[in-house]
């Protein structure tokens, strides 16, 4: 419907400029006996007879003027066919666009269902072990109130706490994008590990590492480490 209404609003200038041009041509050659006019503009003693023929001036000196009106057709479908091209370049763009975009939300759905499954399933395992070691240590303060077996049950509670605290962090800095960067595995390896220091009080840790460099998100192999 806008394609059509700019047509023909197109051909309405279109035939205007035509009107306007041809007086200007039809001024020239009273002024100049010898002025030649242009071949859209004829005059003639007699009617004439065709199909893209107007009746411009049915008096001129005593003839008729005609104009052909196959320059403002030819004019008007070179115009109409640019506006279809931009138009079907418009639609592919947007259509483009509307993928990339669709694209984009997909793969960060999937991305974030599957790291959903993961925090799950290490939670849970987390939380069968504290549970089977509760058990247990519980089991033993039945039988006869031992002190071992309730310091056993406190570190655990500790434990399990600390676990999910760094669990929710690890979920709190979980990157919106994938921006893939040059990551350093043993730095971020050493890191990671300094986050533990509590649990590795007392314990020694021996380290061989190579200087070992990827390309991918940071964020992604931090947790990774983590877990």
């Amino acid at each position: 419907m806008l394609n059509f209404v700019a047509v023909k609003f197109h051909k309405m200038e279109l035939l205007d400029a035509l009107y306007r041009d041809a007086e200007r041509h039809l001024a020239l050659m009273r002024a100049k006996d010898d002025y030649r006019l242009p071949a859209y503009i004829r005059v003639s003693e007699v009617p004439l007879a065709g199909k893209d023929l107007v009746l411009f001036k049915p008096s001129f000196e005593g003839r008729f003027v005609f104009l052909d009106l196959s320059v403002l057709k030819r004019k008007l479908r070179n115009f109409a066919l640019s506006l279809l091209l931009w138009e079907a370049f418009l639609i592919l763009s947007l259509s483009y666009l509307f993928y990339k975009l669709l694209w984009y939300h997909l793969r960060e759905r999937e991305r974030d269902r599957e790291f959903l499954e993961l925090m799950l399933l290490v939670l849970s395992h987390r939380l069968g072990n504290f549970l089977a070691a509760q058990r247990v240590n519980l089991e033993i303060l039945k039988e006869d109130r031992s002190p071992t077996a309730l310091g056993r049950l406190e570190r655990a509670l500790g434990y399990i706490e600390d676990q999910f605290r760094r669990s929710l962090q690890l979920i709190r800095s979980l990157p919106t994008r994938l921006e893939r960067e040059e990551v350093e595995l043993s730095e971020l390896l050493q890191q990671v590990l300094k986050s533990f220091q509590g649990e590795l009080e007392g314990k020694r840790v021996e380290l061989d590492l190579e200087e070992v460099r990827v390309r991918g998100p940071r964020g992604d192999l931090e947790m990774m480490l983590h877990l």
